[in-house]
């Protein structure tokens, strides 16, 4: 993840970014778990609901997370304020918009002392 927007805040940067955090670098690039977007066919919304997607997403990355560690999950949404809210009550905070793709870029940390996401 690219690590360079104006709107976040230095002590974000540097959580985001660990020890390798230098306020004179403009950009860090970081590596993290990617949710690229969930959701469910149409014919489904009835069978499955959006917050158990994100906890079979939260398993698989977790047993990932036990073997190689990681600071933070991300996941990008569309614009939408309906998809922001959904992301926000799974415990996603939005830090930045990509200018290329117009996504929204949302993370949760991992918190140090237990394998559960925290909010950020």
């Amino acid at each position: 993840m690219d690590v360079s927007s104006p709107s976040i805040s230095g002590s974000l940067k540097k959580r985001l970014v660990g020890m390798f955090y230098s306020p004179i670098v403009a950009s860090h690039h970081v590596p993290c778990f990617l949710i690229g977007q969930l959701g469910k066919d149409d014919r489904s919304c009835e069978e499955i609901e959006g917050m158990d997607i994100v906890g079979y997403a939260f398993d698989a990355l977790n047993l990932a997370h036990e073997k190689i560690g990681g600071r933070f999950i991300k996941v990008d949404c569309e614009d939408s304020e309906g998809l922001i809210r959904f992301y926000r009550e799974n415990g996603f905070v939005p830090i930045q918009k990509d200018q290329r793709s117009g996504m929204v870029e949302m993370v949760m940390f991992y918190r140090k002392s237990v394998d559960q996401p925290e909010e950020g």
